[in-house]
């Protein structure tokens, strides 16, 4: 019950200004601060997780492994 309470918290609030937060004091978004700090299956790892929680609909299609393609672009 406390882990699904804090996974919604988390992902609908805390991330966001944690994100925006980091973003303002180094002047990186979120994947240039991880490509910058880890390496290999560390960097992979945290990789897939930013992708995971993201907003973005293009990144979860295609973390899902579905391409999707723009009208005019092949």
């Amino acid at each position: 019950m406390f882990i699904s309470l804090w996974e919604f918290f988390y992902g609908h609030f805390f991330r966001f200004w944690m994100k925006w937060l980091l973003r303002q004091m180094t002047g990186k978004c979120e994947l240039q601060r991880i490509f910058d700090t880890y390496v290999g299956a560390q960097r992979t790892h945290r990789i897939e997780n930013s992708l995971t929680y993201s907003k973005n609909k293009a990144a979860i299609l295609f973390l899902m492994g579905k391409q999707t393609y723009q009208k005019g672009r092949e």
